[in-house]
C-alpha cells in the first residue's frame, strides 16, 4: 500500500469498503481489519482514502465483507461519480499537460466566439 494526498478515486473506495462493513454489521475497522488478515489499522486508512490498497489486499477485504471485489469497486464507482468535480481538470487526458496541435483554438474560425 502507498500513502498519498487522498484522490476521489480512493474516496471512494474507502466510502465503498465503509458502506458494505455497516451492511455487514461489522462493527470496527480493526474487526474488518482483523477478518481480512491485515494491519489493524490498515482498514481505517482504506476507509479514509489515505493508501493506495494492492490487489491483494482489496481482495483479502471483499472476502472478509463477503462481497465479490467487483461490486466493491462498482459501488466505489458510483460513489466517484457522486463526489467527482463537475469541471475536468485542465489538460485532463494529455501526459505532460501540453495542449494538442490538433485541437481546436478557443475563439478561431472552428466555431469560437465570433467578433
Amino acid at each position: 500500500m502507498t500513502t498519498r494526498k487522498p484522490s476521489p478515486a480512493r474516496i471512494a473506495l474507502g466510502r465503498a469498503v465503509r458502506v458494505v462493513r455497516v451492511r455487514r454489521e461489522i462493527v470496527s475497522q480493526e474487526a474488518l481489519s482483523r477478518a481480512a488478515g491485515l494491519g489493524k489499522d490498515t482498514a481505517g486508512a482504506i476507509e479514509r482514502g489515505a493508501v493506495d490498497p494492492t490487489y491483494s489486499t482489496l481482495r483479502a477485504l471483499a472476502d472478509a465483507l463477503r462481497v465479490e471485489l467487483a461490486e466493491m469497486i462498482e459501488l466505489a464507482g458510483l460513489i466517484e461519480r457522486e463526489i467527482a468535480p463537475v469541471v475536468p481538470e485542465r489538460n485532463e487526458g494529455r501526459l505532460g499537460g501540453r495542449p494538442s496541435r490538433s485541437a481546436p483554438r478557443v475563439g478561431g474560425p472552428e466555431g469560437g466566439a465570433e467578433a
